[in-house]
């Protein structure tokens, strides 16, 4: 800020704010979820659908028997939509 002599609102102001979604998907047993191809093959499908308009993020929780599956997007319909499909999928395969 000091050395452009501008404010933080006028730095900031490029940044495009997505929607997320956070799931917490409780499961039987903690799993490393790279040993689970189908979660794995699903994670990859839906980032080929956002196609560089959001991210994704599953990981196991460290202190829960639970997955955290969260999405960024600019389309909430979709982010919700994918991390319905990925986080029922989690359940069904990882209990």
């Amino acid at each position: 800020m000091k050395s452009r002599n501008v404010s933080l609102s006028k730095l900031v102001s490029p940044i495009k704010l997505f929607p997320q979604v956070l799931m917490n998907v409780v499961v039987g047993k903690r799993q490393d979820i790279k040993s689970v191809p189908a979660v794995m093959d699903a994670i990859q499908a839906a980032e080929q659908k956002l196609d560089g308009r959001g991210r994704i993020l599953v990981r196991a929780s460290g202190t829960e028997p639970k997955i955290r599956v969260m999405l960024e997007g600019d389309d909430m319909k979709l982010i919700h939509r994918i991390g319905t499909a990925i986080s029922k999928l989690i359940r069904e395969t990882m209990q």
